[in-house]
């Protein structure tokens, strides 16, 4: 079944995770940092999510046919950025917890962990 997580969303986490400048993505940066970047947000965007590469071409900044490869570049360190995903998530899901004010579950959650 495939995610949820807006295009958007993926750039933010796969930028943060690796220390990528977003805006740099759209604009054809070269740097190793960005084009890292680019395989990233294409292989959890196309192969984990199921976008078509159109729709994430224009956040990258390249063309449809760029992203596949892309995305085929990232399948050989999916499971890292799985965990770069897995690890948004959870951080979403936090916040959210807190916006709405669920801070028990969160106080249960953090005292289970500091006792392992």
């Amino acid at each position: 079944m495939p995610c949820r997580h807006p295009v958007a969303a993926l750039v933010a986490a796969v930028c943060a995770a690796i220390g990528c400048h977003a805006p740099a993505l759209p604009h054809g940066s070269r740097r190793a940092s960005a084009a890292r970047a680019r395989e990233g947000v294409a292989y959890l965007a196309v192969e984990v999510c199921g976008y078509p590469a159109s729709a994430v071409a224009d956040r990258l900044g390249v063309r449809p046919s760029s992203v596949y490869r892309a995305a085929q570049r990232g399948r050989a360190t999916g499971a890292r950025w799985e965990r770069v995903l897995a690890a948004h998530t959870l951080e979403k899901n936090i916040r959210t917890q807190r916006m709405t004010g669920r801070s028990d579950t969160l106080r249960f959650n953090s005292a289970c962990s500091s006792r392992s």
